[in-house]
């Protein structure tokens, strides 16, 4: 029966629903390893995250209270098994390869007065140890993950939000290049910056603490380099900023496989994803021969109608029926606005993927861009 709270497939679309809701259970994992991995600081090493991941294509109800926490005493923990066995013949094995992470910076921590005061009153042997903690923390972002049934299927998955450093970052929308090449156009800066870890000042990162995963630009590169075949099916997907970083990485991911010269199935779901570059990148999406691209969006989301596509109100039919001294006055105010943003008000952004669409009212920002009430929850229509 039509709802519409759940997702609506357009004819011929290659949507694999089934498929959508594994790649939203993965993100559902990358979400629940970041919160126990940050609620641990003994467990933060690299060593400590499970090497074999469990997941659905189905749906299964998951609660924040159930989620298994690590084993502290052997740096292991069976991930949410018991609960994704409520539908055994939809489970799903994954072998980690590799995970994501990025040090977050926390200048707003850094400069409260009650942070400060932490600081200087401890022992002047622990002030580089305080410091390193109040500025900088290194958070998993997601994982790079193999099928154990088809070893040939490989996942890409990057969870959203959750850090004070990752929402600012979603709001900075001021362009970057991405890789360095301005025929893959512009992509908004906060995403950027994650995904390749390059920053425009200089970068105390190492000299604070040193980095336990590499950059995600990075790791990305040096799997899908040796990896990536002609019978490699990679499916890439994130929930919110995952959504924008999983898109980066998938235009990467393609131009890896254009320069090794095979044709690998690329394929990316996104889940609540912001407008995240410009016309020019969002021209490689256009092509389902080079990726694949679905974007899941809830209509009454905010998040995923950010960045605004264009802040130019008036176009050419408007303008040129102006009379002359509205244009003048149009024209001196555009001025204005491109002059003091450094030319960011003639800026636009579009969205990436064909849409697959619903309708949920929660009465909250937060409800209708949650992943399990709003939009895993449309998905389960199998």
């Amino acid at each position: 029966m039509f709802s519409l709270d759940k997702v609506t497939i357009p004819a011929d679309s290659a949507f694999d629903l089934e498929r959508a809701m594994e790649l939203a259970n993965l993100i559902s994992v990358a979400y629940n390893e970041y919160e126990v991995w940050d609620s641990d600081d003994n467990l933060q090493t690299k060593d400590s995250l499970p090497k074999i991941i469990t997941g659905s294509r189905a749906f299964v109800e998951l609660h924040a209270n159930q989620i298994e926490k690590f084993q502290t005493q052997n740096k292991s923990y069976n991930h949410l098994d018991q609960f994704w066995k409520q539908k055994p013949d939809k489970l799903e094995t994954y072998e980690r390869i590799h995970s994501f992470g990025f040090p977050q910076w926390w200048w707003a921590d850094l400069f409260k007065l009650d942070s400060l005061l932490e600081l200087f009153r401890s022992d002047i042997r622990d002030i580089i140890d305080n410091l390193t903690d109040l500025v900088t923390t290194e958070q998993i972002f997601g994982f790079i993950a193999r099928s154990a049934n088809h070893p040939r299927r490989i996942f890409v998955v990057f969870r959203g939000t959750r850090e004070a450093a990752e929402w600012f970052n979603n709001f900075r929308p001021k362009p970057a290049v991405f890789l360095k090449d301005e025929s893959l156009g512009e992509v908004r800066n906060g995403f950027n910056l994650i995904y390749t870890s390059e920053r425009e000042n200089f970068n105390l990162d190492n000299l604070l603490a040193p980095r336990i995963f590499p950059p995600i630009k990075e790791t990305i590169a040096q799997f899908f380099e040796t990896e990536l075949k002609d019978d490699s099916e990679v499916f890439i997907t994130g929930h919110s900023l995952g959504a924008g970083l999983a898109t980066l990485a998938a235009l990467h991911i393609h131009k890896i496989a254009e320069g090794k010269n095979i044709n690998s199935s690329i394929q990316l779901y996104t889940i609540a994803s912001p407008r995240v570059g410009d016309e020019t990148f969002a021209r490689y999406f256009d092509n389902f021969e080079k990726i694949k691209s679905f974007r899941i969006i809830n209509s009454e989301d905010l998040i995923q109608s950010i960045p605004l596509p264009s802040t130019q109100v008036v176009d050419d039919e408007t303008f040129n029926s102006m009379t002359k001294s509205k244009k003048r006055r149009f024209e001196f105010l555009r001025n204005f606005l491109k002059r003091i943003t450094g030319g960011q008000s003639e800026k636009h952004y579009q969205h990436v993927g064909i849409p697959i669409t619903f309708t949920k009212q929660t009465g909250t920002i937060a409800g209708n861009h949650n992943l399990t009430e709003t939009y895993r929850k449309a998905l389960d229509n199998l």
